[in-house]
């Protein structure tokens, strides 16, 4: 909902001179400590609910703005406003146009003054604004936040039908257990006196609490802090849900990801998203929180970014500290939080978009595979990569097995996202009964992804075919004689040792064949395998690319993709070792 298009405050507090233009579903604000984030909030619980807050002139008024007003020339000018602009609801554009504006002044002698668009149906206004209800909730999200939110749940309760029976039967069951008082006001008192339901149960509802999970204890008193926070936002969306007398809920909350884990807070960022895209709520949030930065897209919801800065020279000569300024892309973010020194932000930003974007592309490739192993009952290789793939496409034309015998698929994801996609396939595997064997590069990579499968799998020399479930198994390739001995001439400790499918040929024929490969795609053939690099050291691996020793070159070098892609497609490879993985394959999968 779009139901303020614009504010502008001026003298108030830190906002010297502020305006928000183009007011999206979700507006977050953010910036360094001090800037006037959380005074925006309060200008607008002010603006809405001024009939209930007791104003402190003194603190509310701007101190640069004081020192100008104290001078003889403008002694008189101490006040400070807030106007905001309305997009009309469609009911009523016919009376009130399609915008109108409201103002509201503030003086030093605690009067409010205020002005309203022209033209416009004064009357109309006034009922939009009483079908407003606002919400604030501060940074610190105490007992009385939530006392706050149970008062407003009672107004919302007394309007139902159901409450109202319940609590007829409550006072009758009272009356029941109090007869022998009424009595007694009757024979000593002569009055009929009768124990009634009460008028306003208010504070009886500020002291309900929670009871949270089976341990059934206090919500309030005995959960934590980010429990807590949690409720608050499902706690509104209901209230919004059910409010009659308010038609238009808009929220100010400040720092939602306080006392909140990384995990949580992003869940939390999805969570103020959807609920923007709601017809009946706008949204206005102060953080601190990159996640509230990226995770502000939903559909249905126009969210913006807006950055609290000190401003120009000029600016500061006014006062300037809380200038408010849109931010339509990340780019702009940087730029200006580097400007602001919050060096750290536009890094960390930057990464969770990158693992977003991971994340997304692994969620696919789940579903790509899910449908497939669904619809699929015959047994499946899964391995790394498309050239692996061709590997052992060929190794089963030589066993002479068929497609609708043996399929065999890759993972195409990135070495460093397997893991993470390997465990979210693992998470779903339950009622997927084909044979399957996830086949991966005896590398780091490869065996934390096997890990994922199978927690205690050991990934030794000769490792074996290991069960996962009852037709799921996991493997990482052999490494061949030649290259156990590469490993320990060059003390390559366990955990960096790297083994590709590549590897699967005798020194002697990979050599060639990968030196013509190097040659003709134009690659380098001088770059270490990175592990080799970090264990070993600058002075050793310059040595390792220098060496003439064909089983310590084949073994040493990394293999580009487009490598990869020529080599696979080589005919001058002896494929021994090729054919005896596909055998023990065969033996898991065809014979299972």
């Amino acid at each position: 909902m779009k139901l303020i298009k614009s504010i502008e405050i001026r003298y108030f507090r830190s906002l010297y001179s502020t305006t928000l233009r183009n007011v999206g579903d979700l507006n977050i604000v953010f910036g360094k400590n001090d800037m006037g984030k959380s005074n925006l909030l309060r200008a607008l619980d002010l603006f809405f609910n001024c009939e209930n807050i007791d104003t402190q002139f003194e603190l509310d008024f701007s101190d640069h703005r004081k020192s100008i007003a104290s001078s003889e020339s403008v002694k008189g000018q101490q006040f400070f406003w807030i106007k905001v602009t309305f997009n009309t609801p469609e009911t009523y554009t016919n009376s009130v146009g399609k915008e109108f504006y409201v103002k509201r002044q503030w003086n030093r002698h605690g009067e409010i003054t205020e002005t309203r668009s022209k033209n416009s149906s004064s009357p109309q206004i006034t009922r939009i604004l009483n079908k407003i209800s606002f919400h604030y909730i501060k940074a610190i999200k105490d007992q009385d936040v939530f006392s706050e939110l149970l008062s407003k749940l009672y107004q919302i309760t007394l309007e139902s039908d159901g409450f109202k029976e319940t609590m007829e039967k409550f006072v009758r069951g009272l009356q029941g257990e109090t007869l022998e008082l009424t009595n007694l006001f009757q024979d000593q008192l002569k009055i009929n006196t009768l124990v009634s339901s009460p008028t306003n149960i208010d504070s009886l509802f500020r002291t309900l609490d929670f009871e949270a999970d089976d341990d059934q204890h206090s919500l309030i008193h005995q959960k934590g802090d980010g429990l807590k926070a949690k409720h608050i936002p499902r706690i509104l969306e209901y209230l919004a849900d059910h409010e009659s007398s308010s038609q238009y809920h808009l929220w100010g909350f400040e720092e939602p990801e306080n006392s909140l884990d990384l995990e949580n807070a992003s869940n939390e960022a999805e969570n103020f998203a959807r609920i923007s895209g709601k017809d009946n709520i706008q949204l206005f949030l102060t953080s601190h929180s990159p996640v509230f930065y990226l995770k502000t897209q939903s559909k249905g919801s126009d969210s913006k970014r807006f950055f609290v800065e000190t401003g120009s020279s000029d600016a500061k000569a006014e006062g300037g500290s809380g200038k408010i300024v849109e931010l339509n892309s990340i780019a702009e973010a940087e730029v200006a939080m580097g400007g602001a020194g919050i060096t750290q932000l536009p890094f960390i930003i930057r990464q969770l978009s990158i693992r977003d974007q991971n994340l997304q592309e692994i969620e696919k490739e789940i579903t790509g595979l899910r449908s497939e192993l669904a619809q699929n009952q015959r047994p499946c290789l899964f391995v790394e990569g498309k050239h692996d793939v061709d590997l052992f496409v060929s190794a089963r034309d030589r066993f002479d097995i068929s497609t609708e015998q043996l399929e065999i698929y890759g993972l195409g994801t990135a070495q460093s996202n397997l893991p993470l996609l390997i465990t979210e396939i693992s998470k779903n595997s339950a009622g997927l009964h084909t044979p399957v064997l996830f086949l991966f590069d005896n590398d780091p990579s490869g065996r934390k992804a096997a890990r994922a499968l199978k927690q205690d799998y050991q990934p030794d020399s000769t490792p074996k075919v290991s069960y996962v479930s009852e037709s799921w198994h996991v493997w990482t390739l052999p490494f061949s004689d030649e290259a156990e001995s590469f490993f320990k001439d060059q003390g390559i400790l366990e955990k960096h040792r790297t083994f590709f499918a590549e590897h699967l040929y005798n020194s002697k024929a990979g050599f060639e064949v990968l030196k013509d490969c190097f040659t003709e795609e134009k690659s380098s053939s001088m770059d270490i395998i990175e592990e080799y690099h970090q264990q070993l050291g600058q002075s050793k691996t310059f040595q390792l690319s220098q060496t003439e020793n064909k089983r310590d070159w084949y073994f040493s070098r990394k293999i580009p993709d487009n490598v990869k892609k020529r080599f696979a497609q080589s005919d001058a490879l002896p494929l021994d070792q090729v054919d005896s993985v596909f055998s023990n394959i065969v033996d898991v999968l065809l014979k299972h």
